[in-house]
């Protein structure tokens, strides 16, 4: 006889990590965080190399966040992304759109080069260039995303993590639909499987957390309207 299941199963995926993770970890990040490591060295001789390493942190945090508005009207079709052959930087080909329209292509072979992006139009990529600006003097850091290849390497790197956690949550259902169960991701980023989604509400709520998604087992109540 199958035991039932009715319990926290998976806690892969936390929902308060910056945009900006995975992109950090790259070459390109980090030859950015040495130039600006020297500079700051330089210009401020007080700071000792961890208080300089938090201060980028905390900087690049802020830059990603000013211009999470432009990055989400970026789009890509025919995106291809070769994980095996992604070292030290993402191995990738895409077509870049904007607003739904194409506006030029991406690639990047993943052995720690910049991305090679080409916008059809320079107007458009002036344009971009200078809302970008605009946003990162906002909040008074302009460290980084100088160049629309900055700017789409981030994008690059969202779409990346957000089809990555797609394919986890993908994984996760499965498990529990395959028990005749609903799941519940919560604000904390637990999973939960449930039959009766009430009873399941109830007891994530009595623990202090808050139920922010259901994959019904039955698909067709996930059909977005």
């Amino acid at each position: 006889m199958q035991k039932s299941v009715n319990k926290l199963m998976y806690q892969p995926l936390r929902t308060d990590i910056p945009c900006s993770t995975l992109l950090k970890s790259k070459a390109r990040a980090s030859d950015k965080r040495k130039q600006f490591e020297r500079t700051e060295q330089m210009t401020t001789a007080a700071n000792t190399p961890a208080e300089i390493a938090n201060k980028f942190d905390t900087d690049w945090d802020l830059a990603a966040e000013a211009i999470k508005p432009i990055i989400k009207r970026i789009g890509f079709k025919r995106f291809i992304h070769v994980e095996r052959m992604s070292e030290e930087t993402e191995c990738f080909t895409t077509d870049i759109t904007l607003d739904g329209k194409k506006i030029g292509t991406a690639e990047n072979s993943g052995h720690g080069g910049s991305t090679f992006v080409r916008i059809a139009d320079s107007k458009i990529e002036a344009a971009l260039v200078s809302e970008m600006a605009k946003a990162l003097v906002s909040v008074n850091v302009d460290h980084y995303f100088h160049s629309v290849d900055d700017l789409i390497d981030q994008a690059v790197a969202d779409e990346i993590e957000r089809r990555d956690e797609e394919k986890q949550v993908k994984s996760i259902c499965k498990k529990f639909h395959k028990h005749g169960m609903n799941v519940l991701r919560t604000e904390q980023g637990d999973f939960y499987g449930y039959k009766n989604i009430g009873v399941g509400q109830a007891a994530i709520e009595a623990k202090g957390d808050k139920v922010i998604h259901i994959y019904h087992v039955n698909p067709a109540f996930n059909v977005k309207k």
